[in-house]
């Protein structure tokens, strides 16, 4: 596993793509989070590929953590998809 910290380091478009095909943005956009009302996004209906650029330079609009284990998407936390991913049933 791989930790990035999206305070100090944006997410790559490629890696953040994954998730946004894979689970796409009403999973992904965190529209509660302080970040995404700074920047007035309330009324934005946007598709994927807008909301993955915005994302990529406002990463703190998503819902964390984001976790990847192969081909395996996580958003949010989900401790039992990490466990399984793990062998821990």
């Amino acid at each position: 596993m791989h930790f990035v910290d999206f305070k100090q380091r944006a997410p790559s478009r490629g890696e953040l793509g994954r998730f946004f095909r894979k689970l796409g943005e009403e999973k992904l956009i965190d529209r509660g989070a302080k970040r995404f009302a700074t920047l007035g996004l309330q009324a934005a209906y946007y598709g994927d590929e807008r909301w993955l650029d915005i994302a990529c330079e406002e990463p703190l609009i998503l819902r964390m953590p984001l976790v990847r284990q192969g081909g395996r998407l996580t958003v949010g936390v989900d401790e039992r998809s990490w466990r399984e991913w793990m062998g821990g049933g």
